[in-house]
């Protein structure tokens, strides 16, 4: 079922990857007239946030809009990478699944650019992403360090013992899904929505960058059916082992365990504080 906004149009969503300048030229001239021009803005795409359908219907409906990942071979970022200045100006950036950390140090964006242009995420509650995550990828055995485990409980269990949390390989394709959300962020960050408020935060982003359509939510194809509610998922064992693993998300955003389990999943504090919080944690 789609979960729309106040806006009026609705969005479709396809599976490919924009991986050159060609891709993105074409799907412009696709687009044509119906092709929105917004403001050029940096968009952090964090895992199991509803990252993946924004992308999607920012891909087929803005103007000169690229997603890069650690693979890409697009002409302009390749020339980041040889050290020349190209103009990034006049494009609308989505990193795909890379923490703001990363994507410094591997030169794909100057900081001249994210100075010069909004930029924005979308951060989730711990314990309801710990879900999302088990959801997708637990069932699925996609993650090669997470086989094996046959409930929520052991998944939970097997990133907490292991630490792979804090321990995953940088150079792995699929390195960041479940990784910590404060990493992607930044206290100078335009704006930092909640998942919590979606639709809203997502009409405020919309405005922000000047653009107009709703946010139609996308399902993978192998998204489990039925989704068990968070009590039967969660016993205060596996509870403290999400909060514990996460617990520079809990403090930065400003969860808290008792009221997320009591029925309220959203943060305590505004965007204010959070930017206050993530400037402690990125100058430790």
């Amino acid at each position: 079922m789609a979960a729309k906004s106040k806006r009026s149009r609705s969005a479709r969503s396809d599976h490919s990857i924009v991986e050159t300048l060609a891709d993105c030229e074409d799907r412009n001239r696709q687009m044509g007239s119906s092709g929105q021009k917004v403001k050029p803005f940096i968009f952090l795409k964090v895992p199991r946030t509803a990252s993946e359908s924004m992308h999607f219907v920012f891909k087929r409906n803005v103007i000169n809009y690229i997603r890069i990942g650690r693979l890409s071979r697009i002409a302009e970022f390749e020339h980041l990478r040889r050290g020349e200045r190209p103009d990034l100006n006049r494009f609308h950036v989505c990193y795909n699944h890379m923490p703001l950390n990363v994507i410094m140090n591997e030169g794909l964006c100057p900081q001249e650019f994210f100075d010069g242009v909004l930029s924005f995420c979308f951060v989730r509650n711990p314990w309801t992403r710990m879900m999302s995550v088990w959801f997708v990828f637990g069932n699925t055995s996609q993650h090669t360090q997470l086989k094996g485990c046959k409930t929520f409980k052991d998944f939970v269990r097997k990133l907490h013992v292991e630490k792979i949390v804090s321990s995953l390989d940088v150079n792995s394709p699929r390195y960041r899904i479940p990784d910590q959300q404060w990493r992607w962020t930044h206290p100078d960050l335009s704006f930092i929505g909640r998942f919590e408020n979606l639709l809203w935060d997502w009409d405020a982003m919309c405005d922000m960058i000047g653009f107009d359509h709703d946010l139609t939510i996308h399902q993978r194809m192998h998204y489990v059916k039925e989704k068990p509610p968070m009590e039967e998922l969660y016993d205060e064992e596996t509870a403290d082992m999400v909060e514990e693993m996460y617990a520079k998300d809990v403090w930065a955003f400003g969860y808290d365990k008792e009221r997320t389990f009591a029925g309220d999943k959203t943060s305590a504090i505004g965007e204010d504080e959070i930017k206050k919080r993530l400037g402690r944690l990125w100058n430790e």
